[in-house]
């Protein structure tokens, strides 16, 4: 969905595939994703064009070098199975992906459901599960880490805040840590129009500080936990935290289909100037 074209949502990949995650490069061009059949990092131009498989394994985070510009892939270089959670992280630039290095091997790391991957605007820190349901944000490379809170989908601030969140065990809330003031806070985020106060899930920081997004309502089924029963009422709601980053003060839907939708990413042009 691009918000200039007029077009709505649209079809990027029209062949059916186990596709996972998609990150949108930090210049807004193409779409690094992973392919699950396969053990395959790929990417894709945001028209469709071009798909070319990049690396072996799992792709949970892009970032751009300030000082170069080049784009780097951060995740790791082994296909889901046995053992994959205890493989190291690892980063390589996305257009030469032969250059690779390891950045954190001090503990085992879930950056794929229920965990995530996010990197400082700077690259010195990432934020994952280490493992779920374990939240940390870890200084790279294998320097040293905090948990902040137990929970999943933690999430960085895209700037030189190192604010952090872990998403608790309600899916409904973003528990907060600023690092400078050592302090905490809980943002509800299960409050957005039309999703009701019931479970939502996927929460991720878009590359502009002040906007993050998510998917829900899920509200089919019944119990506490309702995430497996899906549903075409599933859509991907953009949210805008307030200047102090207690709330969401503005909610946006912009995907309004009868299917479902998950694992968003969203890119804001511009975004990596708000720091």
């Amino acid at each position: 969905y691009d918000s200039r074209d007029g077009r709505g949502v649209r079809t990027i990949l029209g062949e059916t595939g186990s596709y996972m995650r998609p990150l949108i490069t930090p210049d807004g061009q193409r779409i690094v994703f992973t392919d699950t059949s396969s053990g395959k990092i790929c990417v894709v131009n945001w028209d469709g064009s071009e798909r070319r498989e990049v690396a072996n394994g799992v792709a949970g985070a892009l970032w751009r070098d300030p000082e170069t510009g080049e784009i780097w892939v951060y995740g790791k270089a082994q296909r889901f199975g046995e053992g994959f959670n205890e493989a190291p992280l690892v980063r390589f630039r996305l257009d030469r992906p032969r250059e690779s290095e390891t950045i954190w091997t001090r503990t085992a790391t879930h950056i794929t459901m229920p965990g995530s991957l996010q990197v400082s605007a700077d690259g010195k820190k990432i934020a994952s599960n280490m493992p779920w349901p374990v939240s940390g944000v870890a200084m790279l490379p294998d320097v040293a880490w905090a948990n902040n809170a137990n929970g999943c989908w933690p999430g960085l601030a895209p700037d030189h805040s190192y604010l952090s969140w872990t998403f608790d065990g309600q899916h409904r809330n973003l528990l907060m840590h600023d690092p400078f003031d050592n302090r905490d806070w809980k943002v509800n985020i299960s409050n957005a129009p039309g999703v009701d106060n019931y479970e939502v899930y996927h929460p991720r920081w878009s590359n502009h500080a002040q906007f993050m997004v998510m998917t829900g309502p899920y509200s089919v089924g019944k119990g506490r936990n309702r995430l497996g029963g899906g549903g075409g009422q599933i859509d991907i709601h953009l949210g805008r935290f307030n200047n102090d980053f207690t709330a969401v003060d503005e909610w946006v839907n912009i995907s309004r289909s009868d299917n479902a939708e998950f694992y968003p990413d969203v890119w804001i042009e511009g975004g990596d100037r708000y720091q």
